[in-house]
């Protein structure tokens, strides 16, 4: 959706649902992700051990993981 949208009175449902189509797998997967990731930052489970290890000792991975949760799968962006 865009700008127009929004000026011509607004989305109508039919805008709406597609955004929701658009949306809603990335949104559960980034969801779950977040979830086991939440579980295992309490814990110390919840992630695969591998994992675990290459987050604790590569900066990178690191970095990666923590955009990934803070992003999601499908970041948004405005466009111009």
């Amino acid at each position: 959706m865009e700008g127009p949208t929004f000026r011509s009175g607004g989305p109508t449902l039919r805008d709406l649902r597609r955004v929701q189509r658009r949306r809603e797998l990335p949104t559960r997967v980034t969801q779950a992700f977040q979830l086991q990731a939440g579980r295992g930052a309490r814990s110390g489970a919840g992630l695969p051990p591998l994992v675990r290890a290459l987050l604790q000792r590569v900066p990178a991975v690191s970095q990666m993981f923590g955009r990934f949760v803070g992003l999601g799968l499908r970041p948004e962006h405005v466009r111009a």
